[in-house]
């Protein structure tokens, strides 16, 4: 547990780095919504992320952590890429903590 708390530690702090040096800074977006874990015991679940760019029809970085009610292992935390469209966003990443790929679609207020 505590490998996996440095290792999100470092991640969120080199993504917020990198976001905030950026010289031709896009701005961040916040996404909350839904994920689902692939695996053989397959979770559903909550998320919150960062997202690197707040603008419509763009490709993003995502670093987020999520919650899966009904699992043995209920805090995730995950890196991926998405796609931002009118007001939301769809994810494909990976879960740190639970070690499986994962997919999410949720809220995301875009920019033109």
């Amino acid at each position: 547990m505590k490998i996996q708390t440095v290792a999100l530690a470092t991640l969120f702090s080199i993504s917020t780095s990198l976001i905030i040096n950026t010289p031709a800074r896009a701005d961040a977006g916040v996404f909350v919504g839904i994920v689902y874990n692939f695996g053989p015991k397959s979770d559903l679940g909550f998320s919150a992320k960062l997202v690197s760019d707040d603008a419509e029809d763009k490709v993003v970085g995502a670093l987020g952590v999520s919650y899966f009610p009904a699992a043995t292992y209920k805090l995730g935390a995950d890196i991926g890429l998405g796609y931002t469209f009118e007001n939301g966003l769809v994810t494909a990443g990976y879960d740190i903590f639970n070690k499986k790929p994962q997919f999410g679609l949720g809220y995301m207020d875009t920019q033109d």
